[in-house]
Order: structure tokens, then sequence, then C-alpha cells
């Protein structure tokens, strides 16, 4: 993880390409709130935000 938290800026691409199964979910989660404070974050994605509850699962 500590690779990831490194960069002032994490671009992270295609979010939804495919979609995250419940580990992934949570490992993203980690990341996201991990990173809160101590860097940027850029995403992209082909899917409206509407849409990232079907990716992300609950």
């Amino acid at each position: 993880m500590r690779k990831y938290l490194r960069p002032k800026l994490l671009v992270i691409d295609e979010v939804g390409y495919c979609p995250f199964g419940r580990e992934e979910a949570n490992l993203f989660f980690q990341l996201v709130s991990t990173r809160y404070e101590h860097g940027s974050i850029i995403l992209t994605s082909n899917k409206s935000f509407a849409e990232w509850g079907e990716l992300l699962t609950n």
C-alpha cells in the first residue's frame, strides 16, 4: 500500500471497466480512505456516478 501513498497525485484510469468483487471494492475503499488528506486522486470512468453502486457492490 505504501507505493500508492507516496505520490502527490495518483491517477486511477478506467474505473468500471471491469466490475469489482466484494474484496476488490473493499481494497479500493481502503486505498481511497488511506490517501485522504495525504495526496490527490484522479479517477476516470466510462460510467456515470449513479452507476458506481453497481460497480462497487454494497
